[in-house]
C-alpha cells in the first residue's frame, strides 16, 4: 500500500485519537493512522493536498487561504528537520521513526494549529511523541 501524505501529517496521524473535522475525515484519519503501522506501507510525500485533505470539509474553504499557508508552513518545518523531500517514497516505519527523532514533540512545530493543545495532552499521556 502507498499513502500520499503532506509531510506534517506525519506529525499528526499518529497522534490521531478520532477528533476531527467531520464524520468521514474522523473515518479518513482512522483509516489511514492504522495503515501506517502496518509492516509495508510506504508514504509518497506530497506538495499539496494528500489522502487526508480529501476527506476534509475545509479543503476548498479553509485551505485555499490561511489555512493552506499554515499547512504549507507546517509542511516545510517537518522537511527542514527530518531532510525528507517532496516526492520521496520512502517506507512508512521509516519515515515516522525519522519524524518522532528529531521532532519527538509538536510544541514549536505546529504553532498555530488548531489541534495544538489536543497534540500536546496525547504526548503528555506518552503516546505519538516524548513530550
Amino acid at each position: 500500500m502507498v499513502l500520499h501524505l503532506r509531510p506534517h501529517h506525519l506529525l499528526c496521524l499518529p497522534r490521531f485519537r478520532g477528533e476531527g473535522y467531520s464524520p468521514r475525515f474522523v473515518e479518513r484519519a482512522a483509516e489511514l493512522a492504522k495503515a501506517l503501522e502496518r509492516e509495508r506501507t510506504r508514504v509518497i510525500l506530497e506538495e499539496g493536498a494528500d489522502d487526508l485533505c480529501g476527506a476534509c470539509p475545509l479543503l476548498g474553504e479553509r485551505c485555499g487561504s490561511a489555512g493552506h499557508q499554515l499547512a504549507e508552513k507546517l509542511d516545510k518545518r517537518v522537511l527542514e528537520a527530518t531532510g525528507l523531500r517532496v516526492s520521496e517514497e520512502i517506507l512508512a516505519k521509516e519515515a515516522l521513526d525519522r519524524v518522532a527523532e528529531v521532532l519527538p514533540t509538536v510544541r514549536g512545530v505546529c504553532i498555530g494549529c488548531q489541534w495544538l493543545e489536543l497534540c500536546l495532552k496525547i504526548e503528555g499521556e506518552g503516546v505519538g511523541g516524548k513530550g
